[in-house]
């Protein structure tokens, strides 16, 4: 494959990102399982009737802004 300006490409040497995040999520998986983890949530507590998940978020977490991690910040649409 030839890149802009006759630069050739492998797919063997390109780094995909796709397949590794770049955000921490409220929970992750276990490697290599399907076992829930804690992420940026502590815990997480699902209601009864399973259609409602209340999440513990983890203290003292920074953006790259330093902006502070909070509950307002986990509701706001991602754009």
């Amino acid at each position: 494959m030839m890149a802009a300006g006759g630069l050739a490409l492998s797919a063997s040497t390109t780094f995909d990102a796709s397949s590794h995040p770049i955000y921490n999520r409220l929970v992750e998986f276990e490697t290599g399982t399907t076992n829930v983890i804690p992420g940026l949530a502590e815990s997480d507590e699902a209601s009864n009737d399973g259609l409602e998940f209340t999440f513990t978020l983890r203290q003292g977490v920074k953006f790259h802004s330093s902006d502070q991690f909070t509950q307002r910040v986990t509701l706001q649409p991602m754009t």
